[in-house]
């Protein structure tokens, strides 16, 4: 018989000693901080994600049995394109352990120098939260099409702004008049 599990408040230990698993597949829309990342448009109630969860026992020299909780997961999220502005459909995956400890005094500790990510089993664990994190933080910092379709245009030209040349006359033109010819002590020209 599997067992449910609530993932909203995980009870780690438990969840690692029964070596439980989760699998969900989900709609963006109830991951609504990744929600945010999308391109402007887009329709979160069709975009699936979908996340797993593994918990373990493994043993450590100093401690004994410690817990470990294993989450995965992959969207492919549509973004925007910060060459073309055009919307560009970005796959997002992630894949990351996590070893608990008892206190969150201990796991503040033992985090700065692990090279997992420590948690603490003081609280139940909203897993459904910790893989939208993980999903958040492997966003990449700039998102571009390999090849935009239609290439970028890297200048612009308005044909009506020709300012200089439509008669006017230019405003830096007389600046340019006085620095030549320096000014009388009345504020009329010297000769």
């Amino acid at each position: 018989m599997e067992k449910k599990y609530q993932f909203e408040r995980l009870d780690v230990l438990a969840f690692a000693k029964a070596q439980g698993v989760i699998e969900q597949s989900m709609t963006l829309a109830e991951m609504p901080r990744l929600a945010l990342e999308a391109a402007a448009g887009t329709e979160a109630s069709h975009i699936e994600v979908d996340w797993r969860a593994a918990g373990v026992m493994r043993s450590d020299a100093a401690t004994g049995d410690v817990p470990w909780l294993l989450c995965e997961a992959q969207v492919e999220l549509p973004m925007q394109c910060q060459r073309c502005l055009q919307p560009v459909d970005v796959a997002v995956e992630t894949s990351q352990w996590f070893r608990f400890v008892a206190t969150e005094e201990e796991a503040d500790k033992e985090d700065e120098e692990a090279l997992e990510d420590v948690m603490s089993l003081e609280e139940p664990l909203n897993v459904l939260r910790l893989v939208e994190d993980d999903l958040l933080m492997a966003l990449p910092s700039v998102v571009m099409h390999e090849d935009c379709q239609p290439p970028v245009v890297l200048q612009a030209r308005t044909p009506d702004f020709t300012l200089t040349r439509s008669g006017r006359p230019n405003p830096f033109a007389k600046l340019a008049e006085l620095a030549v010819t320096p000014l009388a002590k009345g504020g009329e020209k010297a000769d």
